[in-house]
């Protein structure tokens, strides 16, 4: 299985035996590692001539981390899986299932987050981390629109936007230089 923004692509990289049964499955890979394809870039580890694409779908969440600390059965297919073909132009479909986690520890504080693919996060927590969930929350961001700017500006344009700032950053502290001296400097006066 390979994350990529909310799509998750699960295929079938080596053939099974023939011995294997048919309703055995295979976990997609250990715990230990951890797949990031950006953009369907190929990796040159990964033979990718012999790849299947088995099914093609996205979750609830956007990041799927906590796939990790869930039960294997949701990370998991079947190693015998036929290939679902979507016609051309069809969405992507979503995977409407709800993750059931591990009890605790997790390798994040999943609580903390709001996730929609995930059914008993609550079950594991204390009162105590549901108040401080609560404290650490932070619901106004989403409506954050200079954060949401910051994320999302072109490069070209930041580089523009920030020489002009410099420009004007440095002509105001040249006249600040220019101020401070005048200040410092008392002229004399005559004494008659």
């Amino acid at each position: 299985t390979i994350q990529l923004n909310r799509v998750k692509v699960t295929a079938n990289l080596s053939t099974p035996k023939k011995n294997e049964a048919s309703e055995q499955r295979a976990p997609v890979a250990p715990p230990t590692y951890r797949f990031m394809y950006p953009e369907f870039l190929p990796d040159p580890k990964v033979e990718w001539r012999n790849a299947v694409l088995l099914r093609l779908e996205k979750r609830l969440d956007e990041k799927l981390f906590y796939l990790r600390d869930a039960l294997p059965e949701y990370s998991t297919f079947d190693v015998n899986m036929e290939p679902e073909l979507l016609p051309e132009g069809t969405p992507v479909p979503v995977n409407q299932i709800k993750v059931t986690l591990k009890p605790r520890p997790w390798l994040k504080r999943w609580d903390r987050m709001d996730l929609k693919g995930v059914k008993n996060v609550l079950e594991f927590c204390k009162p105590k981390h549901i108040h401080k969930a609560k404290r650490m929350e932070t619901p106004w961001e989403k409506y954050d629109l200079m954060k949401q700017y910051r994320r999302t500006i072109p490069e070209e344009e930041q580089q523009e936007i920030f020489a002009e700032v410099h420009s004007q950053m440095h002509q105001l502290e040249l006249s600040r230089k220019k101020q401070k001296r005048k200040r410092t400097f008392v002229k004399p006066q005559k004494l008659a």
